[in-house]
């Protein structure tokens, strides 16, 4: 892979984690703020306890004052009225303060609770696809985005842990029918002419569909020698619109009606192609050294 192609899809990763960490330090942040908010409004409230404690005072000593004492302790009550007035009027704009920031708070939780977790699942979907378009094995080093949800159990086996190194995967076993066919034994006669393009599934699609193949349903038919099509249609199912879902339809690309059939040999020892032009091109483009193919011998 180019230093560029895997920067790109190492560059989708960090954003990814760096989601994850705003949410997390944006929560801390509201639960710090949160708890300053509520020392502030205690000793608030104390003040304004301490101002109504005063007052009280005030309003029985000026009851109680005598003629020479009255003007004084009346000075007293209504400093101690203005005091309590001016602490009500700080609590008050206090409250309302609180009130916004913690209808702001619930909003920005509500943010990271409902779209972080959507802008991650997004970038993990453009990561695999990615990954997937380049049929390769990405770094040892990088990190695989946290995915929604795991693949089912009966999908995950000690095989299918690590990506396939190109060079290994044909030391995988094929269904009944079907061979390893090196790309340097299919005569270069039938390759894909400049001027014919991929009508019937895009060339990007074909691309996802090695990456398929490779790292999902090369090692599950190895441990798995009896499943077929519709053994993957039973565990995947179908997509929201009705459509077989990605392994599923890799099967049926590389092992069902449609599979690469080769006749032959020619006279140089090599194969024509009778089906699979197209997929044997994106092969050759992705660096593959066999595909799986139905092999006619020649009589």
């Amino acid at each position: 892979m180019a230093s560029a192609e895997l920067f790109s899809l190492n560059v989708l990763t960090d954003l990814a984690d760096a989601l994850g960490r705003f949410g997390s330090r944006g929560k801390e942040c509201l639960d710090l703020a949160e708890g300053n908010l509520r020392r502030q409004m205690a000793q608030l409230a104390e003040r304004r306890q301490e101002a109504e404690r005063q007052l009280r005072v005030c309003e029985i000593a000026c009851a109680s004052a005598s003629e020479e004492e009255a003007d004084e302790a009346g000075r007293a009550l209504a400093e101690a009225k203005e005091h309590l007035s001016l602490v009500r009027r700080w609590h008050g704009r206090a409250e309302e303060a609180c009130q916004a920031y913690r209808s702001f708070a619930r909003q920005f939780e509500r943010t990271v609770s409902d779209h972080i977790p959507k802008a991650q699942l997004k970038l993990r979907t453009k990561h695999d696809e990615g990954a997937a378009y380049l049929a390769v094995q990405l770094d040892g080093d990088v990190q695989p985005i946290q995915r929604a949800a795991a693949a089912p159990p009966s999908l995950t086996n000690a095989r299918t842990q690590e990506v396939p190194k190109l060079e290994s995967v044909v030391q995988f076993s094929l269904p009944p029918g079907f061979r390893w066919m090196s790309l340097e034994h299919i005569s270069r006669r039938d390759d894909l002419r400049h001027d014919e393009g991929f009508s019937k599934v895009s060339e990007h699609d074909m691309r996802r569909a090695f990456g398929t193949l490779r790292r999902q349903v090369l090692p599950y038919l190895d441990s798995h020698p009896e499943a077929n099509g519709r053994t993957f249609l039973d565990l995947d199912g179908y997509t929201t619109e009705g459509t077989p879902k990605p392994r599923q339809m890799t099967y049926d690309v590389f092992f069902g009606a449609g599979a690469i059939v080769l006749d032959g040999p020619y006279s140089d020892g090599t194969f024509s192609v009778t089906n699979g032009r197209h997929r044997i091109k994106v092969a050759r483009d992705l660096g593959w050294s066999a595909v799986p193919a139905r092999v006619i011998e020649s009589g």
